[in-house]
């Protein structure tokens, strides 16, 4: 799946990624295109299916799950990924709506 331009993304429902509020898209986002002041990441299922949502990354090559934006960074295990122990997925939210929700 290519990455697709920022502004492109239809599909942004409201998340939370190991209490940390979030974004998130089944879609690879161009990380070319993001707003300042916004960071990307992708989400990595585990290989025994039994979670969509495993670890958070900066980039997957296997297991795509999808990806999220958060306004501030992810700590990151070595720099590579971080384990994901709690998660929920909520309604679609808009990214103007979405900022208006979150703090910085």
């Amino acid at each position: 799946m290519q990455p697709i331009d920022f502004y492109e993304v239809d599909d942004f429902r409201e998340a939370g990624i190991n209490g940390i509020p979030a974004l998130f898209t089944e879609y690879r986002i161009d990380r070319n295109t993001l707003p300042q002041g916004v960071y990307c990441y992708e989400i990595r299922a585990s290989d025994n299916g039994c979670s969509d949502f495993n670890t958070i990354e900066n980039h997957v090559r296997v297991n795509f799950t999808g990806s999220v934006i958060t306004r501030r960074p992810v700590p990151m295990h070595g720099g590579d990924f971080s384990e994901i122990y709690r998660y929920g997925l909520f309604d679609e939210m808009s990214y103007d709506e979405w900022l208006t929700q979150t703090e910085e």
